[in-house]
């Protein structure tokens, strides 16, 4: 995290473009007095490794900074986007798996059959859609065509008075579905990989001798191990989706972490895009830590000490 602290503000500082001229370009009642004192307290003109040190400092002390779009403190900006941006997450990974993990593993039990050639072409064919044009055909679809679900937006996952369940639920479904096909097709491949590797395996054939049923060796024995790699996947796919989906939260005007991170970089809004873009690294390195534990439960024989 530290190191990539290092990395994001150097690209930061890098960027073309003044906040300050932002300002003044949005303001012209601004006076020279008042770009000096503004250059002063964002620390404009100084080497970034300085402007680093300055803002771990209030880092430490729990203090994200102010955010110039939005003239608000960075943490309040920052907590509402990454509720979002978790439910659309999870929503778009439970239709995933839902969807790929059982698919998966009907192609891999018996490879060849007319099953898995079917499997197979539907994984491919979820695998090739555009993102964008998935998220605009559904819009055309059931917003445009049926007028069964909202286009865009979402209601305030903070505040009881906006909105309940069921509409949540009907903003949340276009966005997640969007995101859900690629995923499920990405586990459909996987699963179906692992599970004709582990097929050969020495233990399924003890499994079979000692009189285990079909079902069984298949459920038992061969999906619980190959689970391993499509874990792995699982937790990289959780960490790509928590750190902001960008082009789906942009088609659906849904008010997500990967929104957020857009909007302050076009603006140069310095200390809400490196909250941002920090707190989408934290979650990656998180996910990737539960994998690891996750693989403890699932195979005995991996400990961690």
């Amino acid at each position: 995290m530290a190191v990539m602290s290092v990395v994001v503000f150097m690209l930061m500082g890098a960027m073309p473009g003044d906040p300050i001229d932002l300002m003044i370009s949005g303001n012209p009642h601004l006076t020279p007095a008042d770009v000096v004192r503004l250059k002063e307290l964002y620390g404009i003109g100084r080497p970034w490794p300085i402007r680093w040190w300055d803002w771990v400092g209030q880092l430490v002390q729990g203090q994200l900074g102010y955010s110039r779009l939005f003239a608000r403190e960075v943490g309040w900006i920052v907590l509402p986007a990454l509720g979002h941006t978790a439910l659309l997450a999870a929503a778009a990974m439970l239709m995933a798996l839902g969807i790929g993990l059982p698919l998966g593993i009907i192609a891999g039990a018996k490879p060849g059959s007319l099953w898995d050639r079917a499997i197979a072409a539907l994984s491919y064919l979820m695998l090739s859609l555009p993102t964008f044009w998935l998220g605009l055909m559904l819009i055309a679809l059931f917003s445009v065509w049926l007028d069964w679900l909202p286009a865009s937006g979402s209601t305030d996952l903070l505040s009881p008075h906006e909105g309940g369940l069921a509409d949540r639920l009907r903003h949340l479904l276009l966005p997640a579905a969007t995101l859900g096909v690629g995923g499920a097709g990405q586990y459909i491949r996987h699963m179906r990989a692992a599970m004709i590797a582990q097929s050969q395996e020495p233990y399924l054939r003890t499994a079979r001798a000692k009189g285990c049923s079909p079902w069984r060796v298949i459920v038992t024995h061969l999906v619980r191990n190959a689970l391993l790699p499509v874990v792995t996947i699982a937790a990289l796919e959780a960490g790509a989706l928590m750190s902001g989906a960008l082009v789906t939260e942009t088609v659906f005007a849904w008010p997500g972490l990967g929104r957020l991170s857009y909007e302050a970089i076009m603006g140069n809004d310095y200390n809400l895009a490196l909250s941002a873009l920090l707190l989408a690294t934290l979650l990656t390195v998180l996910a990737s830590a539960l994998a690891d534990l996750a693989y403890g439960l699932l195979d005995p024989r991996i400990k961690s000490s």
